[in-house]
Parts: C-alpha cells; structure tokens; sequence
C-alpha cells in the first residue's frame, strides 16, 4: 500500500454502506479519481468536509492496486459563500457536473481543476454567476478540445465539433437565451448554437 498527496476538488459524493462516501475528485497531480471515504456520514465525523461538493484541498490517500480511500484532507478553500446565492450554487453545480461528465477515470484534470477554482472563487465573492459559467464553459471547452468557431454568425449552426457528452443542466440553455441581450459577443453566440445543437432546439 502506497500514499499520495494531492490537491483536488470534489465533484460529487454518493452515499455507500452505512456511514461510507464514494467521492470523486479532479486532482492536479493524479488526474480524476474515486476515493472511498469511511465513517464521513457520521454527525461527528472530522472529515465530513473533504465530501463536500466544491471543497479543494489538499487531500491524503492510501492506494492499493488502483483502489483509493481518503485518509485526509486539508481544506484550502470550501467556496462557502457559494449556497447562499441560487444561481452561483446552479453555475458551480453545472462547472462540477461539466468536469465529471467530461472526463473519464484517470483522464488529466489539472487545467480543468485551475480553471474551476478561479471560477469558484468568483462565485463565491458573488460575481454575476452567469458570465462567470459562461466563460468557464467556453475555455473548458476548449481544453478538452472542442474549440468553438468564434468566426460565424448568429445564423451559423455549430461550434467546430460537437461535443460526445450530455451536457449539464439542460435549464441553462434557457438562461443563455434570457440573458443573450444582455451578454453579446460571439463567445456566448456559440455557446448558446451549441447548446441549441445539443438539444436539438
């Protein structure tokens, strides 16, 4: 049994056995991973945190033939202010859920993981969430490698690629398309075209 050290961020947890998380987590160092973290559902667990949806840390794991369990964690920033504000809850919901679905065990994360933490940090000082989701989606896009084609028009029909994931919360296309006024610029005109391509709106 080895032990690494690592900073990451929690992008879900889900309830296993009695008291047990399964938690996924995108790490700078070690790419994505799942991690079983024991007795954190317990009300006076110390590590209940470390499974918190939006907590980065620098996280402590044994591992054994590729299994992982959370041994501890030291909290950098937990983005506590997010879930005061619906909307910075919905967008760091949406940038949690873009990261899982765009990656697959092992797969590296650390530029997703820096992009996130900056937009987390914006979230969490209350910057208009939407901007903020909006361009942390643009570059995440652009990171995995489906770059948008920012040279056509509103007319055009998509980004250069398309990408092979359902993407997050599919209430955001309506958001997109309230706040298209009020947002200009082609960035957002190819995100709301592929979204409408996703959709098939």
């Amino acid at each position: 049994m080895s032990e690494i050290r690592t900073k990451a961020l929690c992008l879900k947890s889900i309830d296993i056995a009695e008291s047990d998380k399964l938690v996924t987590l995108a790490t700078i160092e070690h790419g994505k991973i799942t991690a079983k973290l024991k007795g954190c559902r317990n009300p006076k667990a110390k590590l209940r945190y470390a499974s918190a949806p939006f907590c980065f840390g620098e996280y402590i794991l044994n591992v054994k033939h590729e299994y992982y369990q959370i041994i501890n964690c030291t909290e950098i920033e937990s983005f506590v202010h997010i879930v005061e504000n619906i909307e910075s809850t919905f967008a760091a919901t949406c940038i949690c859920e873009f990261i899982d679905k765009a990656t697959q065990e092992n797969d590296e994360t650390d530029r997703l993981v820096l992009l996130a933490v900056r937009t987390l940090q914006k979230l969490n000082v209350r910057e208009n969430a939407l901007p903020a989701l909006i361009d942390f989606m643009t570059e995440g896009f652009n990171i995995i490698g489906y770059e948008f084609d920012s040279t056509r028009g509103r007319g055009a029909r998509a980004p250069v690629h398309t990408p092979p994931f359902p993407l997050c919360c599919q209430d955001l296309l309506i958001s997109l398309n309230e706040y298209f006024v009020e947002i200009t610029g082609k960035k957002l005109n190819s995100l709301v075209q592929l979204f409408n391509i996703m959709y098939n709106v």
